[in-house]
């Protein structure tokens, strides 16, 4: 069998792509993953949420109006776009090699996001679309984000400090 004979420098930039392509296929998932979720009718969205309140606070009866199923429901809200911030940093992170540089545009992005999932849903039966939410949705974007640069600035400085560590002497 013939070895493929592209240098090493020129097969690196077709993983490259493959990645990036990859990344923002999952960008393109975790929002379609946002607005699928907002499809659902109120009545189905607040039977869901319930049956999640109940099961984690061990009780079948839950009211919407109570507290604790709002703060569920938000909370839900924050970790879905969470994953989107995250998923939105890596594909940054494949373009740019200093993520800082360009940070505005995966947050304009989610912004977006949650601005269009919230109009999307004035037109869904029983949902409504709410300035609130769409400032939740851009908490759990940020949070997403910023989670992601906290794991990229630890990866930076554990490679960065195995770099410059000494050599350890040599057994006699």
């Amino acid at each position: 069998m013939p070895r493929d004979k592209t240098p090493a420098r020129l097969a690196r930039p077709k993983r490259l792509w493959a990645v990036r392509a990859a990344l923002l296929f999952l960008v393109a998932a975790a929002t379609l993953f946002l607005f699928y979720n907002s499809s659902a009718p109120g009545a189905v969205s607040g039977q869901a949420s319930s049956q999640l309140t109940g099961w984690l606070l061990g009780s079948a009866e839950t009211d919407p109006a109570k507290p604790v199923e709002t703060g569920i429901r938000k909370l839900g809200h924050i970790a879905e776009y969470a994953l989107l911030g995250l998923v939105l940093f890596a594909a940054l992170r494949s373009f740019a090699p200093r993520p800082l540089r360009y940070f505005g545009w995966p947050m304009a992005y989610g912004l977006l996001a949650g601005v269009l999932d919230e109009l999307y849903q004035l037109s869904v039966p029983g949902r409504s679309g709410r300035l609130t939410d769409v400032l939740i949705d851009f908490a759990g974007v940020l949070l997403g984000l910023f989670l992601g640069l906290a794991v990229h600035g630890i990866v930076r400085w554990h490679r960065a400090r195995r770099q410059t560590r000494p050599a350890a002497p040599a057994d006699i």
